[in-house]
């Protein structure tokens, strides 16, 4: 891949296994604190935004759309989820590891 934004284009395009395999281990998971940057430069370092669409993935499967709408609404997690910002964090980063064969 020639840039971090033609990875994540492929790998949201294609969605093999291999290749989210290949992703995660080049371009590490954001830790918590870097996916509450306000700082949309600190975010981009830290590979936010080539994970976000896998943020996407996981709470419309554990959860549903309706949930995923409401989240970007409201950004209240406790009111969406029942669940604070960090246990839903948690969650995702398990959903990474288990859905893409970490």
């Amino acid at each position: 891949f020639e840039s971090p934004d033609q990875t994540g284009a492929v790998l949201h395009s294609t969605r093999s296994l291999l290749d989210y395999k290949n992703y995660i281990d080049k371009y590490k998971i954001p830790t918590y604190e870097q996916t509450c940057a306000s700082n949309p430069l600190t975010f981009e370092k830290a590979n936010g935004y080539m994970y976000a669409h896998t943020y996407i993935e996981f709470i419309k499967q554990k959860y549903d759309w309706d949930t995923v709408l409401e989240l970007l609404k409201t950004q209240d997690y406790k009111k969406c989820f029942g669940k604070s910002k960090k246990k839903i964090y948690d969650e995702w980063v398990e959903f990474i590891k288990t859905a893409y064969l970490l």
